[in-house]
């Protein structure tokens, strides 16, 4: 896994991200994450939403 981080980081850096806030992003990202794993381990297993419904993903809207 730390070879596919190391990865995005520099892609990240290429995109002219700077380190500091890369570092930010994932960070949240991954707090992100580990609240939707804890609330739905399996979200494989969910009916399907409807049309009306926006997921959300911890504080991030997806549309």
């Amino acid at each position: 896994m730390d070879l596919h981080v190391q990865e995005l980081i520099e892609d990240a850096v290429q995109a002219g991200w700077d380190t500091r806030t890369i570092f930010k992003a994932l960070a949240k990202v991954a707090a992100a994450k580990a609240i939707a794993y804890e609330e739905d381990p399996d979200p494989e297993d969910d009916s399907v939403l409807s049309a009306s419904t926006i997921p959300e993903f911890g504080t991030f809207s997806v549309e």
